[in-house]
């Protein structure tokens, strides 16, 4: 059985399209369970009238009051695991949708590999309420048996998404997403590839992700970047840390929760908390090569400083002889 959980807030005028692409995917033993989060628009409605119109496929939990994302997703965890009849599961924010023919051969694949606890799939990212589909390539699937391998080689700290992913569903038994943190996902995957036995990774299927303007990845505050590097902390001393001073990999990745954390300083004005690491320049792109440079000569705590100072509206090359001026100022 494939359990699909979908939480629904606010997205009466995606419900309908995301619901009909999951039933599109023709799988037999598949389960539809709909978390209206206290939506105050007409999706309650239109999630019970999908249940009449598909009981035996459609199951819908009404939460007393909206409790967030991680909420619904994990009241839909709850039931699934106390039922004890899914062997998959996967989750679909009710604003997006899938390509057809994506879960079919996905579902294959876990069939074919079974010590694969966690698949992940591709994804492509349309306009918000875009009716456009591309599907995915044929790239051949690669396999991760090591945890910090699939993290680093395949950079999935800058897709930790839920929703891109089949999972065993032993995997949730003692792991659920925090309630009331923002970048949840992020929080949730290192946590559940400490269960996996081996990770697939495959460009069969495509999840299409609406991409919204109005959403938390457009409109992070300070907390939000706060939750962001408090997991990507986490992570990066699980898997970053521990690597090798001349893994390039470890180098990209420590560049990407650089930024991470150079934006909340500058939100917050407080030190930073990433420890300081030698990238090598040439490992780099070169999109990186100015801020590895300045990462080098400054030290961290400099560079934190003098980012925070910069205004948004000006590139890095612009600043960097007004922010030296004003460090040696300082």
């Amino acid at each position: 059985m494939l359990s699909v959980i979908i939480p629904v807030y606010n997205t009466a005028q995606t419900l309908d399209a995301c619901v009909e692409s999951v039933l599109q995917q023709q799988i037999d033993e598949m389960q539809l369970l709909l978390v209206d989060d206290a939506s105050p628009d007409e999706a309650p409605a239109r999630c019970d009238a999908w249940a009449a119109r598909h009981p035996q496929r459609i199951r819908v939990i009404h939460q007393p009051k909206n409790g967030g994302l991680s909420a619904a997703r994990n009241a839909a965890l709850d039931v699934v695991l106390r039922e004890g009849k899914t062997d998959i599961i996967t989750f679909v924010d009710s604003d997006d949708r899938l390509a057809p023919n994506t879960y079919a051969p996905l579902l294959h694949l876990m069939a074919q590999h079974p010590d694969v606890d966690m698949l992940e799939y591709a994804y492509q990212e349309v306009p918000y309420i875009n009716k456009g589909v591309n599907g995915g390539n044929n790239k051949a699937p690669t396999l991760y048996a090591d945890a910090q391998r699939y993290w680093l080689q395949e950079q999935a700290y800058t897709h930790s998404y839920a929703w891109n992913k089949l999972y065993r569903t032993a995997l949730w038994r003692d792991v659920r997403f925090p309630v009331r943190k923002t970048f949840e996902d992020m929080h949730t995957l290192p946590r559940l590839l400490d269960g996996c036995r081996q990770v697939l990774v495959t460009q069969h299927g495509t999840y299409l992700y609406s991409y919204n303007p109005k959403g938390i990845t457009a409109n992070a505050n300070a907390a939000d970047w706060a939750s962001l590097l408090e997991a990507s902390l986490v992570a990066w001393h699980k898997y970053g840390a521990v690597a090798d001073n001349n893994n390039r990999l470890a180098d990209l990745y420590y560049m990407h929760v650089l930024n991470i954390q150079l934006q909340y300083c500058k939100l917050s004005g407080k030190a930073p908390e990433l420890p300081y690491r030698p990238v090598h320049l040439t490992a780099l792109p070169r999109h990186f090569w100015l801020k590895g440079l300045l990462l080098r000569v400054l030290g961290l705590k400099v560079l934190a400083r003098w980012y925070s100072r910069q205004s948004c509206d000006k590139p890095l090359c612009w600043w960097l002889p007004q922010g030296l001026a004003r460090l040696r100022k300082a």
